[in-house]
C-alpha cells in the first residue's frame, strides 16, 4: 500500500491564522507532473483550497474523488482570520500558554493537536483498512500528523519540517511496517531524472527524486532508521549553526590531517557531489563556500533538512534522492569533487559505490571519504572484566552485525557490515583511483574516563579517511573522493 500526501497551493494572504478559513491559493500550475506509480482513488479536505487541486489530480490520475473533513486544517476558533502577530500581542499569556501545550491546549472555540490527531487518525485507519494507494490532498498539520504516526515519531518532532506546497510525500506499507519514501516531491514542473547523461538538477531551487520501489533490505531498513534520526533530532542529523555559515569554507577546514590539506582553498565554481551526506550541514555548507554542490541521500528525512537550509539562507543547492551505490542519474566526469562521510558501512558490499564514484568525477578530480574502521566495529563497546576492548566479530562479507545499544559508534536501528581495508582502499584503487593519503583522526583524549568512546578512541582509532585522485587513465572520469 502507498499512501501519497499532497499539501494545497501556497495561500495569497501572509503570516494569517487561517486554520479552517477558505482562503485564496496562488493558481494551480498549468500542468501537474506525477511519476511513478498513480493512485486508486483520491480523499480530499474538504476546505476550498483542497477542492480544486483534488478535483485536477484526480483528472490526471484518472480516478475517483472523495472529500473527508477529517482532514481538515486544524480549528483555530475565535483566532481564525487574525495575523500571528496581533495574536501574539494581544492575546498575552493566553497565546503563550498555547504555544507551550499545544499538544492539549485548544484556542479559544476551537481544537488541540491532539484532537486533530485523533480525526486524521479516523481517517488513516480508514486507508489502512481499505489497504489500496491513496493520495490525500490536505493540509500540513494532517500530513505531519500522519508521518509522525505511521513512523512511531513523537508528535512534536514533525514540527520541524515545513510540507512543500504543491508538493507530495510518500510512504508505503510493506511487512516490515511503515516507512518514507519521498518527500516534498513537487507536482508543478518537470525534473530532469534520466539516465547516465542526465543531470537531475534544477538549479533554481531544490529537487528530491523518489527512490523506486525496488529498494529492499539493508537499504530500505537504513533509509527508514535515518528518517527517524533526522525527525528525532539526532545528533548526527543537526543542520550546521550560523557560527559555522559566518566563515563555511573555514569550518569546513582541509579535510586531511593538520599541514596537509586535502580540499581546495577556494571552492567557486567547483562541481561537488556530497555523496550519502543529507542533514543539512556538509551540502549547504560547501555551497556557501562557493561550490556549485549536488546532494545525494538514502533518506527524504535528511534531505528536507537540507531543503530547509538551502531555502533559508537562499543556497543554490540540487538535491537528489537515491543509494550511493547508484549514481546513474549523472553524466560520466560530472563532478571536480566527491565528498562522502562516513556512509559505507550501512551497504553489505562497497566495490559498486566506489565504481560509481570514479565514473562520475572527472578525470585529476579528488574524492574525499571517511570510513568506519573494520577494527573498531569488530571490537566491543565496552570493557571487559579485565579491563580491555576485546574482538567480537569476524570480517564476514555481506554479514550485518548485531543490533547494538545507540552509541557514538553505532546508530540506532541502522544495519551495518563490517568493510576491510581491503576492500575499501583496495576498492578505491580498483575503481580507478590513485590513493594519495590516508590518516585516522585523533578522538582520543589522555584524561578521558575508561570505557569512554576518547578512552576507546586511544586504543581502535573508529575512523579511517581517504584521499584519493581519479586517473587520468583507466576506468571512466577522473576526480578525487574525500570520506569524512
Amino acid at each position: 500500500m502507498k499512501l501519497f500526501l499532497i499539501r494545497h497551493g501556497r495561500p495569497v494572504c501572509s503570516g494569517m491564522c487561517y486554520g479552517q478559513t477558505d482562503v485564496p491559493c496562488e493558481p494551480l500550475p498549468a500542468g501537474l507532473v506525477w511519476e511513478g506509480t498513480r493512485p486508486r482513488r483520491i480523499v480530499a479536505s474538504d476546505l476550498g483550497r483542497c477542492r480544486e487541486l483534488a478535483a485536477r489530480i484526480a483528472a490526471v490520475c484518472e480516478c475517483p474523488l472523495e472529500f473527508d473533513p477529517n482532514l481538515r486544517e486544524l480549528d483555530f476558533g475565535e483566532w481564525e482570520g487574525r495575523s500571528w502577530d496581533a495574536l501574539a500581542r494581544e492575546e498575552g499569556p493566553r497565546f503563550d500558554r498555547w504555544m507551550a501545550n499545544y499538544l492539549v491546549e485548544a484556542p479559544p472555540g476551537g481544537e488541540s493537536h491532539g484532537t486533530l490527531a485523533e480525526r486524521v487518525g479516523r481517517a488513516l485507519a480508514a486507508a489502512e483498512a481499505a489497504g489500496d494507494d491513496v493520495a490525500w490532498v490536505t493540509h500540513a498539520g494532517p500530513i505531519r500528523v500522519a508521518v509522525a504516526r505511521l513512523l512511531g515519531l513523537p508528535a512534536e518532532s514533525m514540527f520541524r519540517f515545513e510540507p512543500a506546497f504543491f508538493g507530495r510525500t510518500e510512504l508505503h506499507r510493506k511487512m516490515t511496517g511503515w516507512s518514507l519514501a519521498a518527500w516534498g516531491v513537487p507536482l508543478d514542473r518537470e525534473r530532469g531524472t534520466g539516465g547516465s547523461g542526465g543531470a537531475a538538477r534544477e538549479r533554481a531551487g531544490v529537487v528530491i527524486t523518489p527512490l523506486s520501489d525496488t529498494l529492499r533490505g539493508p537499504a530500505s531498513a537504513n533509509a527508514t532508521a535515518w528518517d527517524r534520526l533526522a525527525m528525532a533530532e539526532a545528533a548526527l542529523a543537526r543542520p550546521a549553526t550560523d557560527e559555522a555559515f559566518s566563515d563555511p569554507r573555514a569550518w569546513l577546514g582541509g579535510g586531511g590531517p593538520d599541514g596537509r590539506p586535502w580540499i581546495p582553498a577556494r571552492l567557486d565554481g567547483l562541481e561537488v557531489l556530497c555523496l550519502a551526506a543529507g542533514g543539512g550541514k556538509h551540502g549547504p555548507l560547501y555551497a556557501a563556500a562557493g561550490g556549485r554542490v549536488t546532494v545525494v541521500d538514502l533518506s527524504s528525512a535528511m534531505l528536507e533538512l537540507d531543503r530547509q537550509v538551502a531555502r533559508e539562507r537562499k543556497l543554490d543547492l540540487a538535491i537528489v534522492q537515491g543509494s550511493m551505490d547508484d549514481l546513474s542519474m549523472f553524466a560520466p566526469g560530472r563532478f571536480d569533487l566527491v565528498i562522502h562521510p562516513v556512509s559505507t558501512c550501512y551497504l553489505p558490499e562497497v566495490s559498486r559505490v566506489f565504481r560509481e564514484v570514479a565514473r562520475v568525477t572527472r578525470a585529476g578530480g579528488t574524492y574525499v571519504s571517511q570510513h568506519k574502521s573494520p577494527t573498531s566495529l569488530q571490537a566491543s563497546r565496552d570493557l571487559n572484566a579485565a579491563g580491555r576492548y576485546e574482538l567480537l566479530h569476524p570480517q564476514a562479507a555481506g554479514v550485518a552485525l548485531p543490533p547494538e545499544p545507540p552509541s557514538r559508534l553505532r546508530e540506532p536501528g541502522t544495519q551495518e557490515f563490517v568493510h576491510s581495508l581491503t576492500a575499501i582502499l583496495g576498492g578505491i584503487c580498483r575503481a580507478g583511483f590513485q590513493v594519495e593519503d590516508v590518516f585516522e583522526p585523533d578522538h582520543a583524549e589522555p584524561a578521558a574516563a575508561a570505557g569512554s568512546f576518547a578512552h576507546r578512541a586511544a586504543f581502535l582509532p573508529p575512523y579511517v579517511r581517504v584521499l584519493a585522485r581519479r586517473s587520468r587513465g583507466g576506468q571512466g572520469g577522473a576526480g578525487l573522493m574525500l570520506v569524512e
